[in-house]
């Protein structure tokens, strides 16, 4: 985990939200592979000893990846119109616009 990303995440276990404190737990799972008995629905106070073991795995470096993420496909932009399939495309909007008698596009 990078930039306080894990920190955030175990900090959020403590949200007001319980949206909130769902969405960290679910990714702090997913990531490590484990819940630490962890209830996003249950009272603050039976959350304590959970968020206190998350809290631990912090200050010990012990949210990392079970199996890291795959890295991202590279993503190709899109390809630029040759010359031909340009001037093909401004003649056949030329002759649109002329047929709804249109003034011809620029």
């Amino acid at each position: 985990m990078e930039k306080g990303g894990a920190k955030e995440l175990v900090s959020y276990l403590e949200h007001n939200s319980l949206d909130v404190r769902v969405l960290a737990f679910k990714i702090l799972w997913r990531i490590t592979g484990s819940n630490h008995n962890y209830r996003p629905e249950v009272s603050a106070d039976r959350r304590r000893i959970p968020v206190k073991i998350w809290q631990d795995r912090l200050k010990e470096g012990k949210i990392v990846y079970k199996t890291p993420p795959a890295p991202l496909p590279e993503r190709k932009g899109a390809a630029k119109p040759s010359k031909e399939d340009a001037t093909k495309a401004a003649k056949e909007a030329r002759e649109d616009a002329a047929k709804a008698g249109l003034p011809e596009p620029m």
